[in-house]
């Protein structure tokens, strides 16, 4: 659970972060529509990351004791 709730506390920071450093940079430094941009497929691309941890770290562990307490009917592969 402690794993979990780091990985949604990431998540909402690489959400919320990039937009007002886009949201203060357009009004403060005068970002342009190309520096916008380039930040929110930065923050795209690392929450995605982030998203995908999980299965990189535990792999097809999780969904196996998914099945074995019966919270998934199938195990794919």
């Amino acid at each position: 659970a402690k794993n979990l709730q780091k990985n949604m506390d990431t998540n909402l920071l690489t959400t919320i972060y990039p937009g007002a450093i886009s949201i203060g940079g357009v009004f403060l430094f005068h970002f342009g529509v190309i520096t916008t941009e380039l930040i929110f497929y930065l923050s795209l691309i690392s929450g995605v990351i982030n998203a995908s941890l999980p299965q990189f770290q535990y792999g097809d562990s999780g969904r196996t004791k998914l099945k074995e307490i019966g919270l998934v009917s199938q195990v794919s592969n």
